[in-house]
């Protein structure tokens, strides 16, 4: 059931009577009740959350990509820990740029039992992405968000190049001897 608001006040949708507080639940939710038809209602703190939730997402961003001194957080370590763990075991994809580039590098960089699909222009990073494991299924994800370039720089993993066909058909690929 949702609420309706009018005036400050709260009103049940399903009779139109107003609702009362009537308490709350274990997770800190606003319990409401009403009188007329007996019904409870949980009006939640999902915005707030959701907030919360997207705080953290990019502080972590900033932490993956060095942007930030842990010290910076204006947190305990364990605080920020605690509160960005659950990204960790997420695939997490940072939005590139839609520029088209003559060159693009390729590698993956597993770290922490992590690992990073890395696209560089050869001068900076253009974009990268948190995966699980090398696969032609997450390469062929990542490479969706760049436009074809004319030549490809990788190490010639057998997962990659058949990522790279499939997403890019007149693109030509070149092996690299020595990588990020």
């Amino acid at each position: 059931m949702e609420k309706k608001v009018r005036n400050g006040n709260r009103y049940c949708q399903k009779c139109g009577h107003k609702l009362q507080k009537y308490g709350s639940y274990k997770n800190g939710s606003q319990k409401w009740y009403c009188p007329h038809c007996h019904n409870y209602i949980k009006i939640g703190k999902n915005h707030k959350k959701k907030q919360k939730t997207k705080l953290w997402l990019f502080k972590y961003l900033e932490y993956l990509t060095h942007s930030k001194k842990m010290s910076e957080y204006g947190c305990h370590r364990s605080t920020f820990w605690r509160n960005t763990k659950i990204f960790k075991n997420k695939n997490i994809f940072i939005p590139e740029s839609r520029d088209r580039h003559l060159v693009i590098y390729l590698d993956g960089l597993r770290v922490n039992k992590k690992t990073y699909l890395i696209a560089s222009n050869g001068k900076y990073v253009i974009g990268f992405c948190l995966v699980d494991y090398e696969s032609p299924n997450n390469w062929r994800n990542f490479l969706k968000s760049f436009n074809e370039p004319e030549y490809v720089v990788c190490n010639g993993q057998n997962g990659l190049i058949k990522a790279i066909k499939s997403v890019w058909f007149n693109v030509k690929i070149k092996d690299a001897y020595f990588m990020f």
